[in-house]
């Protein structure tokens, strides 16, 4: 977190504001060997980590997405295996991954909303609706 704390600072010494992207197609190991995307505890895992954004960064980053083009990492991941993990999943098992995306964005949502030190703009990328 020192990283981001570091470069958050750069960027607006810099006259650079930043936009902060909680998950950009890098879920961790650990949790991918917990069943990822397809365990629904994933929407609490993702909302303590939004929380932890939150806290650490809302107080000189106004802008959130919650997560990257989930129709890339779920339908081309996990779907047509062109991109990581590559794996080759039913579709019924990508629905219900597709589904815990969005609720662990809604979750995000909530706590980003709850924690930011600043009224927050969040959304996911591509922008939808």
């Amino acid at each position: 977190m020192e990283f981001y704390n570091r470069l958050i600072d750069e960027l607006l010494q810099g006259g650079i504001e930043p936009y902060v992207t909680l998950y950009h197609w890098e879920l961790p190991y650990e949790l991918y060997k917990r069943g990822g995307w397809m365990n629904p505890d994933i929407v609490e895992w993702f909302g303590e980590y939004a929380k932890t954004a939150a806290e650490l960064f809302s107080d000189r980053v106004k802008y959130f997405f919650t997560v990257n083009e989930p129709q890339c990492f779920i339908g081309l991941g996990f779907l047509h295996q062109d991109h990581a993990p590559g794996l080759k999943a039913p579709y019924k098992d990508t629905f219900l991954m597709a589904h815990n995306v969005m609720k662990a964005h809604g979750r995000a949502v909530q706590e980003l909303r709850e924690y930011g030190k600043q009224k927050l703009v969040i959304g996911m990328h591509p922008p939808q609706g």
